[in-house]
């Protein structure tokens, strides 16, 4: 399971570097038959997601359960956004949401961070969004997943562990951002719609 979720996320990254977005036919040249369709297609595009879960290691009582989703809104056959979506049950309870929005349109440069600044000392939810033509380290930083999550037998406890590229926890137990928020934001002529 750790290898197919390096698979999802490598892919994920190489996506995001390509000289034009990613289409509907390269998704399936690219997943195969690992690409589901979970939904019938709207009037305003169709959802493709890909999904890998630690689940019979979670049945065993070996890991807690985690799971990353990788989720494509698709427009006219190009691809118009990736979700990744990593979240876990902790063996404290709380459950922990970290996810990445690569946003595929021509202008989008943007590179938000969500917290910013200094977060709680639970650090459950984490998200970034970034933009098809922001810089390639930054996409490599917010695409980093840390999929030993998965495999690990305490899990993962918060966001920093999940992607440490974008977060860390100080010695005080709070969760912090370890990069600027600065890079860039959507313009509004280039803001897409919501995801379904």
């Amino acid at each position: 399971m750790k290898g197919q979720a390096d698979h999802v996320v490598n892919i994920a990254y190489e996506l995001s570097l390509s000289a034009n977005p990613p289409t509907i036919q390269e998704l399936r040249r690219r997943f195969g038959s690992e690409l589901r369709q979970p939904d019938p297609c709207a009037a305003d595009g169709c959802g493709y997601d890909l999904f890998v879960s630690n689940r019979p290691l979670a049945a065993a009582r070996l890991v807690p359960y985690a799971a990353l989703r990788s989720y494509f809104w698709v427009k006219n056959g190009i691809v118009y956004e990736n979700r990744l979506e990593f979240w876990t049950v902790t063996k404290q309870g709380p459950m922990v949401l970290s996810y990445v929005v690569v946003k595929y349109c021509e202008d989008c440069n943007s590179f938000e961070i969500n917290p910013w600044k200094d977060s709680s000392y639970w650090g459950t939810t984490g998200s970034v969004e970034i933009g098809y033509a922001a810089s390639t380290e930054n996409k490599r930083k917010a695409i980093a997943l840390n999929t030993d999550c998965l495999a690990r037998a305490r899990g993962c406890t918060n966001i920093a562990e999940m992607f440490p590229g974008l977060w860390r926890q100080t010695p005080d137990g709070v969760i912090s951002c370890r990069l600027p928020n600065t890079e860039g934001v959507v313009s509004k002529s280039a803001q897409p719609q919501s995801v379904h």
